[in-house]
């Protein structure tokens, strides 16, 4: 992969001597298939917490609004006793 010059890996081409089905594997370095892990556990995570914060986020931007709707009632209801 010229974009990935880190990345050396090479590929076999394989045929059953039963079957005579063909298939393609790969190598590749154990350390780069640990880092792959750990950034798809990494991803996992920021997914779930993604997910949870827009949730979460939706409730509190209803909370906000509801409160903003209690507030204009209290400064009507003081604009309305200083009037008097």
């Amino acid at each position: 992969m010229k974009a990935h010059a880190d990345l050396q890996w090479f590929r076999r081409a394989l045929i059953c001597q039963t079957c005579n089905g063909q298939w393609l594997t790969a190598e590749i370095n154990e350390n780069l298939l640990t880092e792959l892990v750990q950034l798809r556990d990494a991803l996992k995570d920021i997914k779930l917490h993604t997910e949870a914060y827009v949730s979460e986020a939706g409730k509190a931007a209803k909370s906000l609004e509801k409160l903003s709707q209690s507030l204009k009632v209290l400064r009507a209801l003081k604009m309305y006793t200083s009037s008097k």
